[in-house]
């Protein structure tokens, strides 16, 4: 055997290995759902790139000496970043800059660990970007409030259709404008007007789950498309006073199915952008409409927005962001619910207590904040649904003697940071009565959010939440069909989707 016959598979495997990442990543189900259209292009890239290696070993393999040396290069350039030591000359944090493995989409304690191994700031990769993590919610508040007027959001897809981009990544100053008139539409009056429809709507859907998933042959129902039919019309009532029996409501459902932030397919993005025109134009229309009939109009936040905002103040930004925001209330509020469903299903004895506190109240059920429907939503939020914050530094900044290079991201760890050893006992235990009687500061506990882009919609949030819980704990036995695993789906860990389970009514 010559020794070029030798080299030659060598130099193919070489140079194959420099696509691991890529090949890891679209072996991540996940990662091929939330985002088809990327994962089409690099599939096609990768069998262009494999079909080139195999071209050039069968037709010119002198060539693959130079290709396998400069893939050898990448390879240990890699490797070299990847040491935690990397840039701890020139003010790096510990951590490390590989671009493999991507754990943190396989291992929902993986942040923790790292903070464990490193500490609270540390560096690290995401799809060839890097980042730099802050732990603890006290740090990360001193580090947003030092450092605001250089930091800006990680802009979202939604952000295109929007002249002035989406509220929460805008700069300070434009953020602080649009923020205060955004919030002026959300009231805590049209949310208790709304929470008798709430209620009523969560009945009627969960007697629905209960009849159909009671079928031999159904094996239950799929959780997640009844809480989307659930969920959706009580979000258009209490923005934009709509409800199902209305002709509005086709039109907007249909708009929305273009605008969908659940999946990036192929050319979502012009799609995106022509609904979102649309129902900035239909919002413009039935502001018009309350003016000309003030005393007809529904209670709704666009009408509290209407009413506290003048005309010139309710420009396509505005109207963008409300489009957003109805977006993502949706799909928010849906995440919330699922684990909720999920908690009762993992700790059984809770939905037993919520039985009993709510037997106590006789026909008038108490889902206030400090129920203990409402601590369940709020230990829910502890431990699972709240994830992270990130931001771009637009400068190298400096901070706890550490360096932040420009154009770096930093995630902020909402999710870790509301487990907390030194704040919370027990910190990865369910126990919603960790807030019997105990209110925690933001720097303890920030469900929402941090600093100035916390959610807006965190009442509306939390409210459905409570109710939904208070019904489905104490109206009903959960039937799993199976168990309910988790899953990571960019940018969230979410309760595995396809999930079937059936309902149970209880006895009066």
């Amino acid at each position: 055997m010559e020794l070029r016959d030798v080299i030659l598979p060598i130099e193919i495997v070489v140079c194959l290995l420099v696509t691991w990442p890529l090949v890891r990543q679209l072996a991540f189900e996940p990662f091929r759902y939330k985002l088809p259209c990327k994962a089409a292009q690099r599939i096609a890239l990768l069998i262009g790139y494999f079909a080139f290696i195999a071209a050039v070993a069968v037709f010119a393999p002198v060539l693959l000496h130079f290709g396998a040396v400069l893939a050898l290069g990448i390879l240990l350039y890699e490797r070299w970043r990847a040491r935690p030591s990397y840039g701890r000359g020139s003010g790096l944090p510990p951590g490390s800059l590989g671009v493999v493995p991507r754990n943190h989409e396989r291992d929902p304690y993986h942040f923790e660990k790292l903070i464990a191994k490193y500490g609270p700031i540390f560096k690290f990769n995401v799809e060839f970007h890097p980042y730099i993590y802050i732990a603890s919610h006290k740090r990360a508040l001193k580090f947003l409030r030092e450092n605001d007027d250089v930091l800006i959001g990680a802009a979202q897809p939604i952000s295109a259709g929007i002249p002035k981009g989406f509220v929460r990544y805008m700069p300070a100053q434009t953020h602080t404008k649009y923020r205060r008139i955004l919030l002026s539409g959300i009231s805590t009056d049209v949310i208790d007007d709304a929470s008798p429809m709430i209620l009523s709507a969560v009945r009627a859907k969960l007697l629905q789950i209960c009849e159909e998933g009671c079928r031999p042959a159904n094996g239950g129902v799929l959780i997640d498309d009844n809480l989307r039919e659930l969920i959706f019309p009580i979000v258009l009532a209490v923005f934009f006073g709509v409800r199902p029996d209305t002709p509005q409501f086709d039109q907007i459902e249909s708009f929305f199915a273009d605008i969908d932030t659940r999946r990036e397919t192929c050319g979502i993005e012009d799609r995106r952008i022509r609904a979102m025109n649309g129902m900035s134009d239909w919002i413009r229309a039935r502001i018009d409409e309350f003016a000309k009939d003030p005393d007809a109009a529904p209670s709704c936040f666009l009408k509290s927005l209407a009413d506290r905002q003048d005309a010139a103040a309710l420009d396509a930004t505005v109207r963008g962001n409300w489009v957003a925001m109805v977006e993502f209330a949706t799909v928010d509020i849906i995440g919330l619910l699922q684990w909720l469903v999920k908690m009762l299903i993992d700790y059984p004895e809770w939905a037993e207590r919520l039985r009993q506190e709510q037997g106590a109240h006789g026909d008038a059920p108490d889902w206030g904040e400090d129920s203990l429907a409402g601590r369940i939503v709020k230990e829910t939020l502890r431990l699972e649904r709240s994830e992270f914050l990130t931001r771009k530094s637009t400068k190298d900044v400096w901070f706890e003697g550490y360096r932040i290079p420009k154009d770096w991201s930093i995630r902020i760890g909402i999710r870790e940071n509301n487990r907390d050893p030194e704040t919370f006992d027990r910190p990865t235990e369910f126990d919603p009565d960790r807030f019997l009687g105990k209110e925690y500061s933001l720097e303890e506990y920030a469900p929402f959010g941090l600093f100035r882009h916390n959610c807006i919609g965190a009442a509306f949030a939390s409210t459905v939440g409570r109710i939904f819980v208070t019904e489905l704990g104490t109206g009903f036995d959960i039937q799993p069909n199976g168990e309910w695993t988790t899953q990571y789906v960019p940018p969230h860990w979410r309760p595995r989707a396809g999930f079937r389970l059936g309902l149970k009514a209880r006895a009066a």
